[in-house]
């Protein structure tokens, strides 16, 4: 009894600790945020928050994001120019990803060309996972197999390489899906 008791409060300490912020607490921070890479680290959040359900909200968050990070861009010093093109590529992959959850696979396409040799400028490699991961998606999508494996296996090495097993799991249940679609 007392073992349990104490799962219990355990676990009402990490709920209570670990929650995440909802949207309208993440609105209100934004409406009192005045620093701009708070905000653009805000602006994601509600941007992913409305990824899978609202479109339009999504895109309008990541959008705002970006927006945050071309302004920064405008007052930055030659020493912050990498950090104002990993925020603008932040936003972007949030649009792109907003862009695969809704099946627009043209501008998978589109934005993940973009996007790719940014992430690999950047050297971000979850950045470069994902975009490969959408425009597997999108080739998938579209029955285009053969270009949706490639990239699913891009995505693959290079989770395995980093030791990105989240990413890994996915990849692999995206090819899972793939193949069982096909019939194999």
């Amino acid at each position: 009894m007392i073992k349990f008791f104490l799962w219990l409060v355990l676990f009402f300490i990490a709920i209570v600790g670990f929650s995440q912020k909802n949207i309208n607490q993440l609105r209100q921070d934004l409406r009192t945020e005045t620093r701009p890479e708070q905000q653009h680290a805000i602006l994601l959040e509600l941007g992913a928050r409305y990824q899978f359900f609202h479109f339009d909200s999504a895109m309008y968050f990541h959008t705002r994001a970006y927006n945050v990070a071309v302004e920064m861009g405008r007052n930055a010093n030659r020493a912050d120019l990498n950090k104002i093109k990993q925020l603008k590529a932040d936003a972007r992959l949030g649009m792109l990803r907003v862009y695969d959850s809704h099946g627009y696979n043209e501008k998978v396409t589109e934005y993940g060309a973009q996007l790719l040799p940014v992430a690999k400028e950047l050297q971000d490699t979850v950045m470069i996972i994902s975009a490969y991961l959408s425009l597997g998606n999108s080739k998938f999508r579209q029955g285009i197999y053969p270009e949706a494996i490639t990239y699913y296996q891009r995505a693959a090495e290079l989770s395995e390489k980093s030791g990105n097993d989240l990413y890994l799991a996915r990849v692999n249940q995206n090819l899972g899906s793939l193949f069982y679609h096909q019939g194999n």
